[in-house]
């Protein structure tokens, strides 16, 4: 009973040794095709001077099997005053 207990246990050895590299090394599926994201932002503070800003950021990914096009777009306004 010991030997057959101990020849399960180097079987589930050798089973695990195989598959566990496969799954830690296992890649997610890209997905395909295109995808937009976009960022708006104000920012406003007050005190012995004022500021405020504004920025958009916009990026396109179209990812194909092996390749990618990245194009990104951004615009910061930003102003300043202070008090007398």
């Amino acid at each position: 009973m010991c030997q057959a207990s101990s020849v399960k246990l180097a079987a589930a050895s050798i089973v695990l040794c195989f598959a566990l590299p496969a799954v830690l090394f296992a890649q997610d599926e890209k997905a395909l095709g295109p995808a937009d994201t976009a960022e708006v932002s104000y920012v406003s503070v007050g005190g012995n001077a004022k500021s405020s800003s504004f920025s958009l950021r916009n990026t396109f990914t179209y990812t194909w099997q092996e390749a990618l096009f990245k194009l990104e777009a951004g615009a910061l306004r930003a102003e300043t005053s202070s008090f007398d």
